[in-house]
């Protein structure tokens, strides 16, 4: 039966098959649309993207160098044209800011007027808490509207 999300003697109609709470869509009602990229094929604008790998693997290095080239407008890697700067907004659990973000950008040519971040919070034991959506996402909407990413 179409729309229904299963199939259930007990219910006479695929409106009453519904599970509680659920909410579906036909995806024959979806307009088609296309991905706009940070870095074609590889890093889509306005998506989550998660660089994830072993520590000590140079994770942070790469997301610092594409935060560098995205707040000065410079080509990803493997390309030539420049393209208009953006803001970037950084949330990072494992690395001071000042003794390692800020100066990794800068080896990096980065423009840090157009760089943010989110400070994570400590709990009563000084570890960092990680950021959770959506719990804090106003938090993160603010660093996001004030630095205009190119998503944005």
């Amino acid at each position: 039966m179409s729309g229904m999300l299963y199939d259930s003697p007990d219910h006479g109609t695929p409106e009453d098959d519904r599970l509680p709470g659920d909410d579906y869509v036909m995806l024959d009602t979806i307009t088609r649309t296309h991905v706009r990229w940070l870095w074609p094929n590889r890093i889509p604008l306005g998506k989550v993207t998660i660089i994830e790998g072993d520590p000590e693997r140079a994770k942070s290095t790469i997301t610092l160098d594409l935060a560098a080239r995205t707040s000065t407008g410079s080509p990803m890697p493997g390309e030539i044209q420049q393209r208009e700067a953006a803001g970037v907004v950084i949330v990072c659990a494992e690395d001071d800011l000042a003794d390692t973000i800020v100066p990794r950008l800068l080896a990096h040519g980065a423009d840090l007027s157009r760089i943010a971040s989110v400070p994570l919070e400590r709990d009563e034991h000084g570890q960092v808490r990680p950021l959770v959506l959506p719990e804090h996402q106003d938090r993160l909407e603010v660093a996001i509207r004030q630095v205009r990413p190119s998503c944005w």
